[in-house]
């Protein structure tokens, strides 16, 4: 199975790292609303 997903990953550079690019751009969007609401909601409390 993975191997096939290697295959895959070479045969398509540009489509696996828009991908990963995409995902990562995701994560951080995610996690910095997160922080934000978590800060927003604790009226600034120092962590």
């Amino acid at each position: 199975m993975f191997d096939s997903l290697i295959d895959w990953c070479f045969e398509n550079p540009r489509l696996f790292w828009t991908i990963i690019i995409i995902g990562g751009i995701g994560d951080l969007f995610f996690f910095s609303l997160l922080v934000f609401f978590l800060v927003g909601c604790s009226d600034g409390a120092e962590f």
